[in-house]
């Protein structure tokens, strides 16, 4: 018996050699707080350490998170029965104390930590099996739009705990190109630039990721692994640029006049516009709804087109996606007369001068928009002075103002000079009026028409047009009409031609005079200029 004593001393303490934990890298000593590290999963009946008690105590206690896990034997040797597992307890908080023979504590309790290290014991898995979200079209590369999550129950602070993700599949896969990214520490996934460029969901409304995730930070053969599913949906990109406004010049309308807008993808977008341009005067402006206006009324001959960008940014002030492109056009109003080179053009024609020959060309200018109806001009001859020796002596083409001799050569002792206004006209708007329906009396109707010249600041006056209505028969009307006012009577008009008949005969007896005397002068200019021929331009 007292052999088999002894072998049992001797192979506890061969084991208690071979396993100690020791702070210190001791395996026995005095009682005193401690902290002992041991691995999870280890064998049972490991021995941790050796206390050695000092008289008069005899025995050893232990209390605490033992867990009926940890126990220590009368003579101070401290072990545990079964494996530990971090996950359940990753620290035990022991206490030991030293006991007389009549179990009085005389020394301690003293604190024992034991902490359990991590091994790589579980995989880690996915919270959920299959995924599902969407993305925009163009949307921002590297911008996150779903997220994988999985848990380890390793230690976080070691390789154990330290997941990976990770794309294994995309479908399809065009080109063997990657359209979809992942952050293989946050399970974030986002766009390629790739996907960025070439996602259109009329192609291709969806694609499927399988994702792998991987413990030991990825990085070893033996790492535990888990995979998941991910269905994504391809949605049409809003934040596109809108067509091209067209917006009319010198408007009367209320002012700020919404002409276009813009949508970002989502709600919550901060936007704002820039001027490409940075011209001094920035007649638009954007609300927080991404709507446009025009704050003021434009002038196409000041300018007649706009360019400048819309910009759409998060809450930080970061721009979510590339600025849009707006385009404003402005179109143009008959708001400016055409005007001549100067006041008196001047050309030199000289006599006998073929019919039909051109005299000169007289250029008239319209700051209209060019090849429309308002700049479009037509040339006529209101007037020619003097009418010698007959009127109407001169004619000028409508459209390219180009001035001829329409009935006759000129004789420079008819006169030396002819005076022509000339009434040059753009192709304005005009106003054609009608009736609703035939229900009419037969009587004088007084019709008030406003024109607006449409400027700034616009002016409009109010004209009175008399329309009489009677029965007509193939087109002859039968009911006589009465006097109106402005109009003259049969003996006023008897009056007014005896008068004008009077004047003309004094203007004929005038004139006949003038070419009496003249004309002895005449002849002897001939004389003097019969080899000077006149210019012409």
């Amino acid at each position: 018996m007292i052999l088999q004593a002894h072998l049992h001393s001797l192979c506890l303490l061969m084991l208690y050699l071979a396993t100690g934990y020791g702070q210190e890298g001791k395996f026995s000593g005095p009682l005193k707080p401690m902290t002992f590290s041991i691995y999870e999963g280890q064998e049972p009946s490991q021995i941790i350490f050796q206390f050695k008690a000092n008289p008069p105590a005899v025995t050893f206690e232990l209390t605490g998170e033992t867990d009926n896990i940890f126990v220590i034997e009368r003579e101070g040797l401290l072990y545990y029965n079964r494996a530990l597992d971090r996950e359940t307890r990753s620290t035990h908080n022991l206490q030991v104390a030293a006991l007389d023979a009549n179990g009085i504590i005389v020394e301690g309790p003293v604190p024992i930590t034991i902490k359990v290290k991590d091994i790589n014991d579980n995989r880690p898995t996915f919270l959920q099996s299959k995924y599902e979200g969407s993305v925009r079209q163009n949307s921002r590369p590297g911008k996150p739009f779903l997220y994988v999550n999985a848990t380890d129950l390793d230690d976080p602070a070691t390789p154990n705990g330290q997941l990976y993700y990770q794309i294994v599949i995309q479908l399809p896969m065009i080109n063997n190109v990657m359209y979809f990214q992942i952050n293989n520490k946050t399970g974030a996934i986002s766009l390629t630039r790739e996907g960025s460029q070439e996602l259109n969901p009329a192609k291709n409304p969806s694609y499927n990721l399988v994702i792998s995730v991987k413990d030991m930070g990825g990085q070893s053969e033996n790492s535990f692994s888990d995979t998941t599913s991910v269905d994504i949906i391809v949605t049409e990109n809003i934040w596109k640029a809108p067509k091209p406004v067209e917006m009319v010049e010198n408007s009367t309308d209320p002012h700020p006049i919404k002409i276009t807008q813009v949508r970002w993808n989502d709600p919550g977008a901060q936007y704002s516009l820039v001027d490409k341009e940075k011209l001094p005067r920035f007649p638009f402006s954007i609300d927080q709804e991404g709507d446009i206006y025009v704050t003021q009324p434009l002038d196409r001959e000041e300018k007649d087109a706009y360019v400048f960008y819309a910009v759409a940014k998060d809450e930080y002030g970061k721009p979510l996606s590339y600025p849009l492109e707006i385009h404003v056009k402005v179109k143009d109003i008959n708001d400016n007369p055409p005007t001549c080179p100067s006041p008196v053009t001047v050309f030199e024609v000289q006599e006998n001068e073929r019919l039909g020959n051109s005299i000169g060309t007289l250029t008239a200018h319209d700051r209209d928009e060019e090849n429309t109806a308002n700049s479009f001009l037509n040339y006529r001859i209101v007037e020619q002075t003097p009418k010698l020796p007959m009127d109407g002596l001169f004619l000028i083409q409508t459209y390219a103002g180009m001035l001829q001799l329409a009935k006759q050569s000129l004789k420079k002792q008819d006169t030396p000079q002819y005076n022509l206004t000339i009434e040059v006209s753009d192709k304005g708007t005009h106003a054609r009026l009608s009736t609703r329906h035939t229900e009419f009396e037969e009587r004088e109707y007084v019709v008030l028409i406003r024109i607006n010249d449409g400027g700034r600041p616009p002016l409009e006056g109010i004209v009175s047009l008399p329309v009489t209505f009677c029965s007509c028969v193939e087109g002859s009307c039968f009911r006589p009409a009465g006097h109106q006012t402005g109009i003259p009577t049969v003996g006023m008009a008897v009056g007014i031609l005896l008068t004008t008949l009077l004047v003309i005969g004094i203007i004929l007896a005038v004139v006949f005079i003038r070419i009496k005397k003249d004309k002895g002068k005449d002849n002897v200019e001939s004389a003097q200029a019969s080899e000077v021929k006149p210019l012409r331009s």
